[in-house]
């Protein structure tokens, strides 16, 4: 993979609309009411303020990385898997940079596989596959090391959250399930999603859960079926447990800490707040 940046429209240009849906960058649409108001303006203010700087904002920055692996692989059909997918943003980028070639690449189809606990949000992510016309295969619930059942934390309002999370069942815990906060959801592994294809990309956003998930994709990573992976990760201890599992099957492409700065070659530089890491699989041709 060549990182290098694409002089595109803005990624979130499309969600300063007052319709209820919009053509993102990518050619595809996007419900905005999937974002509130004030999460807008604040997404708004904050965009404005890193051009301001000559920086690059986070989700530009994750834009170039998805379509530079985009264009790294060679297979004529990618198969993507989005884990903490909220309403799907990185799958539709994933079937419309390539149902529209909005960069060259060879794959000209596409699979994607998505998960998510939040109801609401999976609500909406369906809605946008079907608009979109982009087959999917939807899972509810959440990954983890091992199959089974958790406990998920949901705030009130899913179009102003999207940092929702598996929790230990802890005094705390049990206070948000009396009020209703917390549900019951299925937990998958990685090895049971897709468990005899090859993947080409797994995006990961899952609040915390990243290590649990990276254990439970154990045998699909000894085995060479996972080509890369980007992590949002959410604490630099969890970086660090990160490196020691992957680093003997991965090469690690980007390692960027929480809430820092970083200035790779031939990009802005750019303020990430989850950190970023981005891995390739060892001897991937």
């Amino acid at each position: 993979m060549i990182l290098k940046h694409y002089d595109l429209p803005g990624v979130l240009d499309h969600m300063y609309s007052d319709d209820e849906w919009a053509v993102g960058w990518h050619g595809l649409k996007e419900k905005l009411t999937c974002v509130s108001p004030d999460l807008r303006r604040q997404w708004k203010d904050r965009d404005d303020r890193m051009h301001g700087q000559d920086y690059m904002t986070d989700v530009e920055f994750e834009r170039d990385i998805l379509l530079s692996i985009l264009q790294s692989i060679k297979r004529p059909v990618v198969n993507f898997i989005e884990l903490g997918a909220g309403w799907g943003r990185m799958s539709i980028a994933v079937a419309g940079t390539i149902r529209n070639q909005i960069v060259k690449t060879v794959p000209r189809s596409f699979r994607v596989t998505a998960v998510e606990a939040e109801l609401t949000h999976l609500k909406w992510l369906n809605e946008h596959m079907l608009v979109n016309s982009i087959p999917v295969t939807a899972y509810y619930g959440a990954v983890s090391d091992c199959s089974g059942y958790g406990h998920f934390y949901s705030p009130a309002q899913p179009d102003l959250s999207y940092g929702q999370a598996l929790l230990e069942m802890t005094p705390v815990a049990r206070i948000l399930q009396l009020r209703r906060k917390l549900s019951r959801v299925p937990l998958f592994t990685i090895d049971s999603i897709r468990a005899e294809e090859h993947i080409d990309l797994v995006h990961m956003d899952v609040q915390g859960a990243e290590v649990k998930a990276i254990l439970g994709a154990r045998e699909s990573i000894k085995g060479g079926k996972i080509d890369y992976f980007i992590v949002g990760v959410h604490s630099n201890r969890l970086g660090v447990e990160l490196r020691d599992l992957l680093s003997n099957y991965y090469e690690c492409l980007i390692d960027i800490d929480r809430d820092s700065e970083s200035r790779l070659p031939k990009l802005l530089p750019v303020i990430v707040d989850d950190g970023v890491q981005v891995w390739r699989r060892r001897g991937y041709d």
